[in-house]
């Protein structure tokens, strides 16, 4: 399963960060959950927002520190917290840069299931 749903804009989160928490964490936790119920994998798309971005870091490693500089950078770095302690060991995380040709591109290769 490919979980694409968040609060897209970081600029934006600090105007309702409640509804961006359950968006991005509460609502990441349920999904997790639900996938390793069915035993199946869970790509969760994260960001780069996970870290400060300082000059020099980049490009990071899968287990470099993580440092969010924002309010949206904590809340999707909660979100991985949740897919690890819920996804039943079957989770993916991709750390995508923020922006939305990216997203396109990846809803772009799945279909859905009706």
């Amino acid at each position: 399963m490919q979980y694409v749903c968040k609060e897209r804009f970081p600029d934006k989160c600090q105007e309702d960060p409640e509804r961006v928490k359950r968006l991005n964490i509460e609502a990441t936790r349920v999904i997790a959950k639900a996938t390793a119920a069915q035993n199946a994998v869970l790509v969760y798309i994260s960001t780069d927002y996970v870290f400060d971005g300082k000059r020099g870091d980049a490009p990071y490693a899968p287990d470099a520190k993580t440092n969010p500089p924002n309010f949206y950078g904590e809340t999707k770095l909660a979100g991985e917290n949740a897919v690890l302690e819920e996804g039943g060991g079957r989770s993916v995380i991709l750390r995508v840069p923020v922006g939305t040709s990216f997203i396109i591109f990846l809803m772009g290769l799945v279909h859905p299931i009706m």
